[in-house]
């Protein structure tokens, strides 16, 4: 922390040198870094305003940010941002100096609007001689009301919107968890989420500076599995695809297991599962849920937060036979993160109690609505979208249905815009139906939209992985990820796992699917179909994929695509499935 502490008061005091000042807005852009984080909490302690961006937006969808809040300045992790902010060419209209990080690759580039962070940090040890108490002055100017991020929030039904979040609003959220889940410095949280996001922001940067707890970042995108077993740590946060990657890595080996292994799993996991809990804490945990958690790096974990999206029951059945306590917490990029949290019934269908300081109440027409010191107080630059975010009295519309029950706690159904009729007249949320879909552990993505009369059509992104070790073992061949879900076997697979969700959803008064499509291809936040936080986005999939679902609610067996977003020609079978 002390060396932290230098080398953040040097980058601060280089940054009022560059021309940083009180009130300036500035792109952070990267993956979870010590050099990011400097960069933020430089940017803070001077009175500015860090706004953290993922390190892989490009094209229009960044020059939408940068121009939304005219930011001057940029700090870029490396020659991958760096060229994504020049390739812009002026269309980002008020930029004017990017800061870069890693110098891998930029020894040539001759643009006057290039710096190194190293060098910056060099000017200010002179800045700082001169101007000896500038940056404790600097920190003692800042108070509660002031702006500590800029961030957006994610887009799913129009274009990012920037959110305004002061301390007063990062703290109301972070003190509220550093309480209930009683964090303190001998914790460590792998940071490993884009930084935009205001999940991973409060549990991995806000709350560290809270309780002093050590955080560790993973060497690469690529390599956060590995990291997560090196480093261990006590707690985790991760939305539940992350959750769901881990599972199905874990059934991939389970799959492959033979013998003892697999009968011990069978017996210890199995019937932890079937007891929707540990069965067993002494034999079980020494040979199967410790060896388990240690290879993935959940044996030190306390507790692990999950939230962004909602999460099936058997996933977190699954983590719950292992000894993995996963808590929901819920919250919107406008509430930092954090209105309800899981306190003491720990179930995937609730999202726990209100946290401590905010109020919640469910509208005449079932959103969750909200207000504490963790709302946010505006858009920035857009006080028509910020009227219409809060209702005649003043409370935050998070844009979520959801209930509250004899118990207290919050249930969340769907996105309120979400909510569709189909072409019969009866609504639908579609949430409920993809999330019955994705229990399976072959599925990885599901799409679900109105098909003809009471019946829905899907499209399904299988997951590659454990469909691949599942065709191993069944001896089908297959040369690649397209050809994988060409296969009959493959889909007849999945013909099972939606006929399931069915049965499941038939008992939430939900319509069932009736024909699927699998997907040649994954789905991709650079092509726009995903959010930064891997949501979807359900007007773009609808209109990229319009022929795919107007073959599938017909009575084709087939239909020849041409994919606008890859060029890929491709044979697509619609599957049907029996309701």
């Amino acid at each position: 922390w002390d060396d932290f502490y230098a080398s953040v008061r040097r980058a601060a005091c280089g940054f009022a040198d560059t021309g940083i000042s009180r009130g300036e807005i500035v792109a952070v852009i990267g993956n979870n870094t010590p050099d990011m984080y400097c960069a933020m909490t430089a940017c803070q302690a001077i009175g500015a305003v860090p706004m953290p961006i993922y390190g892989a937006l490009a094209g229009e969808d960044l020059k939408h940010l940068l121009n939304t809040t005219n930011a001057r300045f940029a700090v870029v992790q490396d020659q991958q941002q760096v060229d994504a902010l020049l390739d812009l060419k002026g269309l980002a209209q008020d930029l004017q100096t990017i800061i870069y990080t890693v110098g891998r690759g930029l020894s040539d580039y001759k643009h006057g609007v290039l710096q190194d962070f190293e060098s910056v940090k060099q000017r200010g040890d002179s800045y700082a001689s001169v101007n000896p108490t500038f940056f404790e002055n600097s920190i003692d100017q800042g108070n509660t009301e002031d702006l500590a991020f800029i961030l957006f929030n994610s887009g799913i039904v129009q274009k990012p919107q920037a959110v305004k979040i002061s301390y007063k609003n990062a703290l109301a959220s972070s003190h509220f968890l550093v309480e209930e889940d009683n964090v303190t410095d001998a914790d460590e949280v792998l940071s490993f989420m884009p930084i935009s996001l205001a999940q991973n922001l409060l549990a991995c940067f806000v709350v560290s500076y809270q309780t002093g707890l050590c955080v560790s970042c993973p060497e690469s995108t690529e390599t956060v599995m590995q990291n997560l077993h090196e480093v261990s740590p006590t707690f985790l946060y991760a939305p539940p695809y992350v959750y769901k990657q881990i599972a199905a890595s874990i059934q991939e080996r389970i799959e492959l297991a033979t013998g003892l292994r697999r009968r011990l799993y069978d017996y210890y996991v199995g019937n932890a599962i079937r007891n929707k809990g540990r069965s067993d804490f002494g034999l079980g945990e020494v040979l199967v849920m410790a060896p388990i958690k240690d290879l993935y790096g959940l044996g030190r974990l306390r507790f692990a937060l999950t939230g962004g999206d909602t999460i099936n029951a058997k996933l977190f059945a699954f983590f719950k036979a292992l000894g993995v306590e996963l808590k929901q917490i819920y919250g919107t990029t406008e509430t930092f993160g954090c209105i309800t949290h899981q306190t003491m019934e720990k179930t995937a269908d609730n999202v726990g109690h209100a946290a401590k300081g905010v109020e919640i109440r469910i509208s005449d027409e079932n959103e969750i609505l909200c207000r504490g010191d963790n709302v946010f107080s505006g858009y920035f630059n857009d006080e028509a979208r910020t009227a219409e975010a809060f209702d005649a009295d003043g409370w935050y519309r998070t844009g979520d249905i959801g209930e509250i029950r004899e118990d207290k706690v919050l249930h969340i159904y769907d996105k309120f815009l979400a909510r569709t009729r189909t072409s019969g007249g009866s609504f639908y949320l579609p949430k409920i139906i993809e999330n019955a879909i994705k229990v399976s552990p072959y599925v990885r993505e599901a799409f679900v939209t109105g098909g003809t009369e009471d019946d829905l059509v899907a499209l399904i992104v299988i997951d590659g992985d454990t469909v691949g070790v599942w065709a191993e073992r069944h001896d089908v061949r297959y040369a690649g990820y397209a050809d994988l879900t060409a296969k009959q076997e493959v889909q007849s697979l999945i013909v099972q796992a939606v006929a399931d969700a069915n049965e499941l959803t038939r008992q939430q008064q939900q319509p069932p699917v009736v024909s699927f499509i699998l997907l040649h291809r994954t789905l991709s936040p650079q092509l726009g179909e995903l959010t930064w936080s891997n949501k979807l986005r359900r007007k773009f999939l609808r209109e990229t994929f319009r022929e795919v679902i107007d073959a599938a609610c017909s009575d084709q067996e087939s239909i020849r695509f041409a994919d606008s977003k890859t060029d890929d020609q491709v044979a697509l079978s619609i599957c049907r499935c029996q309701v």
